[in-house]
């Protein structure tokens, strides 16, 4: 008779570091939470560093799924882990189906790439973009493919449906892919100089990089020379790199996740700082919420090829000078 065995994993102990990593909510945030509601509630190791334990990380990331819905920390943070997965079941019940069908130009989203996530077939669903990329070319699979893509796997991950694993493994995924599409990019364009010179990067705390990614493949599409620092960059390098770097352009991508009034601040100490003649470009989820509180003469865009418009304008002015 054949009997199951079961692996017992050890307890596992998580440091703030470990769950800022998991989670996506910044030490600052968890500090605060934790004076402010009273969770989560750490232990203290023997050299008084915070110590999570599983049951946090687990509360933590059904907080966050919330977060993203549009709950409040102070509606969420006190509730138990039955209560906020009872709140999390609400949202997802009341939530619009998966896309699936053609868009304009023919190019099929179906919700079997999500299944394949879900399934762990990670492979086929890199080869299922890559076959789009090659039939319908990287602007078209950007907009059609990847970034309704992105949005889907938001709501899965928020519902529960995807674990964070899945979650980052379709992130490195698409980032690879959009990557390899500006290297070939690169090598076909002729040896000349490219303008403008774009600075690309995310403000501080900022950790989500695939919308800035997508945005910097039109610049590329676009033969602009791009400077791209990543993720997280403070405000003090950003304005430095600006000046050094001579960049005409400084483009900030933002998501859903930042804190608002944080980003306008950050925003305006750049728009306020950054030399003259450079311009402040922002883009992401965020964007579509907030244009009306950017500070002045900031250029926003609402999709990422809303970036060839700019830069026709852009170039225009400069023709003018």
């Amino acid at each position: 008779m054949n009997q199951t065995t079961h692996t017992i994993f050890p307890a596992v102990n998580y440091s703030i570091s470990d769950i800022e990593r998991d989670t996506g909510l910044s030490k600052m945030t968890l500090r605060m939470w934790e004076h402010r509601y009273g969770f989560p509630n750490p232990q203290r190791d023997a050299q008084g560093n915070r110590s999570y334990l599983q049951s946090d990380l687990d509360k933590l990331l059904v907080i966050k799924r919330l977060l993203v819905a549009g709950y409040r920390p102070s509606k969420v943070a006190r509730l138990s882990l039955d209560e906020l997965h009872a709140l999390s079941k609400t949202v997802q019940e009341s939530g619009s189906g998966r896309h699936s069908g053609k868009t304009k130009n023919g190019q099929t989203l179906d919700s079997e790439w999500i299944q394949w996530l879900k399934d762990n077939q990670s492979e086929r669903f890199r080869r299922a973009v890559q076959q789009q990329l090659v039939k319908y070319g990287l602007a078209a699979t950007i907009e059609n493919i990847i970034s309704p893509l992105a949005r889907e796997v938001g709501t899965a991950w928020m519902q529960g449906e995807l674990s964070v694993f899945q979650e980052h493994l379709f992130t490195e995924t698409i980032q690879g892919i959009l990557r390899d599409a500006m290297t070939a990019i690169d090598i076909k364009l002729p040896d000349e100089i490219r303008t403008p010179r774009v600075l690309l990067t995310t403000l501080p705390q900022e950790k989500h990089t695939l919308g800035l990614l997508m945005a910097e493949c039109f610049f590329a599409l676009e033969n602009c020379e791009r400077l791209s620092l990543g993720a997280d960059t403070p405000l003090s390098e950003i304005l430095a790199a600006a000046g050094e770097l001579n960049a005409d352009i400084v483009a900030i991508g933002v998501s859903t996740h930042a804190p608002v009034q944080e980003v306008i601040q950050n925003l305006k100490q750049l728009r306020q700082n950054l030399p003259v003649g450079t311009e402040l470009w922002m883009g992401g989820n965020a964007a579509l919420f907030n244009s009306k509180r950017l500070p002045a003469n900031t250029v926003f865009f609402r999709k990422a090829q809303d970036i060839i418009e700019a830069l026709a304008a852009w170039r225009a002015k400069r023709e003018a000078i």
